[in-house]
Formats: structure tokens, sequence, C-alpha cells
């Protein structure tokens, strides 16, 4: 699929199309990227971007609604979806927002 000149047929098309397009012409480099695989319908990972911890999420066009949508949640030890602990908070959420323009 072609959003907006990104391509979003996979978690790594997608993160090196930003990387190429948004990250490296303005300096920032992705480190240690870690996909989460539970997260995987929002591209769900956890990267360094220079000096930040990074929780990126991609919105998803919603079926039945006008805007997009996207949650930032973990699975706790019996797969509940439970909030991000203080200690666990990234310094930054990054949610990337893809349509047809």
């Amino acid at each position: 699929m072609n959003k907006g000149g990104i391509f979003l047929n996979n978690f790594n098309d997608t993160i090196r199309n930003l990387n190429n397009l948004v990250y490296k012409p303005n300096n920032l480099m992705i480190t240690n990227l870690i996909e989460e695989k539970q997260n995987a319908e929002y591209v769900g990972c956890l990267f360094h971007l220079n000096k930040k911890t990074i929780r990126f999420r991609v919105s998803k066009i919603t079926p039945n609604k006008i805007g997009q949508f996207v949650s930032f949640w973990e699975k706790d030890t019996n797969m509940q979806n439970q909030a991000f602990s203080y200690h666990a908070a990234p310094d930054l959420l990054v949610i990337t927002c893809i349509n047809d323009n």
C-alpha cells in the first residue's frame, strides 16, 4: 500500500522510508531499533533518535469516523493491555500520520 509516497507494506519499509524522508535529512539518527510485534498494526517500535528514547506508532485511518487513531500501551504478564509505568516511559511518543494526499 502506498500512502502519501511512503510504502506501508511492512515494518522495515515503513521505518526505512521515514528515516530517508524525515529523520536523515534533519540529522536525526535511528539506533537501537526494536519492533513491538504486539503493535505491528501500528508499526509499533522503540528506538533512540539521537539521544532521546522514542516509542513510535503510525496512526490508522478509521473506517467509521473522520480522522486517524493510535494507541500506546503494553502487555502485562497476562497479555492484557496496560498503561506504561513512569519508569518505562520514553522521552518522546512519536505518532506518524499518513493519508492518500
